[in-house]
């Protein structure tokens, strides 16, 4: 199940020395993937966007792999922001692409994602 796939998932990045990964779900339309310790990211950096952007295409790939189906990624926080996590959404490129529409218009991921339908 999802506990043995995000234990496995964890492994295999921390291990290749990525970080750790938490899997979960909002609105069961997107996974959400969040590391409080991840590599790509730079604390120190202070930058007003998220910066994880080869992670994003690896998790895109990775993930579409597994799923045997094409899916959109989209960092909606990041540790090179000052957050406390760098947070993934991983889900279809129709609903990735409302989500990221919205966030441009000023609403946040979570109100974007409750409401796809």
């Amino acid at each position: 199940g999802v506990e043995q796939f995000e234990q496995l998932a964890t492994e295999y990045f921390r291990d290749a020395g990525w970080g750790s990964l938490k899997v979960g779900s909002l609105n069961d339309a997107v996974a959400t993937l969040d590391s409080s310790d991840w590599g790509e990211a730079d604390p120190k950096s202070g930058l007003d966007h998220p910066a994880c952007h080869f992670t994003t295409g690896m998790f895109a790939d990775f993930f579409g792999r597994i799923a045997d189906t094409p899916l959109a990624v989209l960092e909606v926080e990041c540790r090179s922001m000052g957050a406390s996590r760098c947070r993934f959404l991983v889900g279809s490129a129709e609903v990735m692409e409302h989500v990221y529409d919205e966030m441009g218009r000023g609403v946040g991921y979570t109100e974007a994602i409750e409401a796809v339908h």
